[in-house]
């Protein structure tokens, strides 16, 4: 699958496999080992991920 070209896309894509997978958006940060807050912004569409945690 090619990497999302914007901030929607990402949001998007993410959001759909948090849903998909039944998880809340605190198990999503659990997971990407991130604070809440932030991987809230990442489905709020406010930011990417940084590079270093994008393997997450």
């Amino acid at each position: 699958m090619p990497a999302p070209a914007n901030r929607q896309e990402f949001a998007a894509l993410v959001n759909a496999a948090r849903m998909r997978h039944h998880l809340s958006i605190r198990a999503v940060a659990r997971i990407a080992d991130v604070p809440a807050a932030t991987a809230q912004g990442w489905l709020n569409g406010k930011h990417f991920p940084t590079p270093a945690l994008r393997g997450n």
